[in-house]
């Protein structure tokens, strides 16, 4: 996955919290994860499968709880909120995609903390040759690019 290899080529131990296909930014696992101690970084990637489940207002209540809850707790660690991956939705016109983006990068910056940072999932995955044919899954050069990216752009955060 992206996040084995973003965790090896950062050098880092990977702790997968991650859930394919049923992360939906419950107001119980934001409780969960903000009350572990167990990590020194974190990436949040939210959104791409609540797409077709969510409505925008909806999105932004998950959002704001779920970033603030484990951000407030944690203002000394570093936590890489990423929004959706370049997707499908792109490529059909699916204003959702854009306005769920736009509120996570509005949430991370109405926070305004130091070490909370947004990241565009389309800097991650720049093409859609890095997706498989259903234009959402990334393909293994999809992750491959995903994770040299993102953790080219958390080394240049965290030095």
């Amino acid at each position: 996955t992206y996040a084995f290899r973003t965790a090896q080529l950062l050098g880092a131990d990977l702790f997968n919290m991650g859930f394919g296909g049923g992360a939906h930014m419950e107001a119980e696992m934001a409780d969960f994860l903000a009350e572990r101690t167990d990590w020194d970084v974190a990436t949040l990637e939210m959104g791409i499968n609540v797409i077709p489940r969510f409505e925008v207002e909806e999105f932004r209540e998950k959002i704001d709880y779920f970033i603030t809850t484990i951000a407030e707790k944690h203002p000394d660690k570093w936590i890489f909120c990423i929004d959706i991956f370049l997707c499908r939705h792109d490529f059909l016109g699916n204003e959702k995609a854009e306005a769920f983006r736009a509120i996570v990068k509005e949430q991370v910056q109405r926070l305004d903390m130091p070490r909370l940072v947004h990241v565009s999932g389309k800097d991650i995955l720049t093409s859609v040759t890095g997706l498989t044919t259903d234009l959402v899954h990334p393909s293994p050069t999809g992750f491959e690019q995903m994770a040299r990216n993102l953790s080219f752009l958390m080394k240049g955060h965290m030095g």
